[in-house]
C-alpha cells in the first residue's frame, strides 16, 4: 500500500492563498480505495516542528493557508499537508496505516532560515527584514533551502545590501555547481545597511523538488550581504 499527497506544481505560496490537492492511495489487497476512509491534515510548519489542525476527509478538494494559524511576520514557516488511509486489513492481519506529505514553502523567505550554508554567516541588523541577514560573503561561498521547488516560478529577486556592486547570486538546483536556473547581478545600495530589491531575473524551468542553492560570486569577499529571498509567480 502507498499514500501520497500531491499539491499543485507552484510550491511557493503566501499566507491567504488557497491550495487544490488530490491524494492517491494504491492498494493491491483491498483494491478500489473509499476516498471517505482518506484523510488530510493541513498543519503549518515553523521552524522544526508542525501545528496540525484538522483531518479532512477525501482524496482532493482545496485548503486555505489563512486557517493554518499565525505566527509573528518574518518567523520560518513552511505549509505541510499530511494525508493518511488505513486499509481493512484480512487473514488476520492488523490494519495497515499509509502516510503521505507535502511541505509547500512560502514565496519570501529570510535568507538566514537556510538549511545549509558554506563560508557565510548570520549577522544581527535592525535594519534588516527579520532584524538579521546573512553576511561575510565572498566568491563561491552558499546557502542552501530544501525542500524546494521551482515548478510554475516565473522570477526571483532578493533583498540586499552592498557599497561596492559587484558580484551576483546565481540560483542552482541539488548542488552548488548543479543546473543553474537565474543569475543576479548585485546593485550598489550605498552602504551596507541600506537594502535594496534586485530586479526580479526569469527562472529557467526545473521539474521536481530539490535541494536549492543560492550561490554567491564576487571578485572581492565581503562584496555583499543578502536579507530576503523571493520568487514570483501566477
Amino acid at each position: 500500500m502507498s499514500t501520497s499527497a500531491r499539491a499543485p506544481k507552484r510550491e511557493a505560496k503566501n499566507s491567504g492563498d488557497r491550495i487544490p490537492y488530490k491524494i492517491t492511495v494504491t492498494d493491491p489487497e483491498d483494491g478500489t480505495v473509499d476516498c471517505s476512509e482518506v484523510t488530510i491534515n493541513p498543519a503549518l510548519g515553523h521552524d522544526d516542528h508542525e501545528h496540525p489542525t484538522n483531518d479532512i476527509p477525501g482524496c482532493e478538494g482545496t485548503v486555505d493557508t489563512g486557517d493554518l494559524g499565525g505566527h509573528p511576520e518574518g518567523a520560518d514557516l513552511t505549509y505541510v499537508l499530511n494525508a493518511k488511509y488505513t486499509d481493512g486489513g484480512g487473514d488476520g492481519a492488523p490494519a495497515l496505516t499509509g502516510y503521505g506529505r507535502s511541505v509547500l514553502q512560502p514565496k519570501l523567505k529570510q535568507a538566514e532560515y537556510h538549511d545549509d550554508q558554506s563560508g557565510t554567516r548570520i549577522v544581527d541588523q535592525t535594519g534588516a527584514a527579520n532584524g538579521k541577514r546573512i553576511g561575510d560573503i565572498s566568491d563561491g561561498d552558499w546557502v542552501a533551502f530544501e525542500p524546494m521547488s521551482v515548478e510554475g516560478v516565473d522570477s526571483v529577486s532578493y533583498q540586499v545590501s552592498s557599497p561596492y556592486g559587484v558580484g551576483a547570486i546565481e540560483l542552482r538546483a541539488g548542488a552548488p555547481d548543479g543546473e543553474l536556473l537565474a543569475t543576479t547581478p548585485i546593485p550598489n545600495t550605498g552602504d551596507w545597511d541600506v537594502y535594496r530589491p534586485t530586479d526580479p531575473v526569469p527562472v529557467k524551468a526545473h521539474d521536481g523538488t530539490h535541494k536549492l542553492y543560492l550561490v554567491f560570486t564576487s571578485p572581492q569577499n565581503n562584496a555583499f550581504d543578502v536579507d530576503t529571498v523571493e520568487f514570483s509567480g501566477p
